[in-house]
């Protein structure tokens, strides 16, 4: 950090360091086909090492909400899910075999949202065929196909 005076000159740097933290990382669950469950979690922040005495000052991790961006390939249409903070989210309503493009960020609460990590490809299973094999007086057997799965 440095200032400026009112005549335009800039003093010295500080010799203050600070650390930010790392993006969010994105992970998926279980996935179905009209549901996938996301997980996420956030790496450790690793301090350069460059031969400098003076600590790094670095905030606490306090995040207090999520915004979870769901977003079908081929479209504009973008629903975002805001999250009281837990470790994942059930995305409900997606459509069966369908390729989505999923991103999250955080906040901490004050109003200030992280930046958008870099979106992840989901693609939900296909619908499931169901056929009537066979028909008796006491019973009937139905058997079921993915079809195109897995892929």
């Amino acid at each position: 950090v440095s200032t400026k005076d009112s005549f335009g000159n800039w003093g010295f740097w500080s010799s203050e360091r600070f650390l930010t933290a790392n993006r969010m990382h994105l992970s998926f669950g279980n996935i179905g086909e009209q549901f996938a469950v996301v997980r996420w979690s956030r790496l450790e922040p690793v301090a350069e090492t460059l031969g400098r005495d003076s600590p790094y000052h670095q905030g606490r991790d306090a995040i207090q909400q999520i915004r979870l961006k769901v977003q079908e390939a081929g479209r504009e249409h973008t629903t975002i899910y805001e999250i009281p903070m837990a470790d994942e989210y059930h995305i409900p309503d997606l459509k069966p075999d369908t390729l989505y493009y999923i991103s999250l960020a955080a906040s901490t609460g004050s109003g200030c949202w992280g930046m958008w990590c870099e979106p992840k490809k989901l693609r939900t299973l296909p619908a499931l065929t169901l056929s009537i094999v066979d028909i008796g007086e006491p019973y009937v057997t139905v058997g079921w196909v993915r079809e195109g799965w897995p892929p």
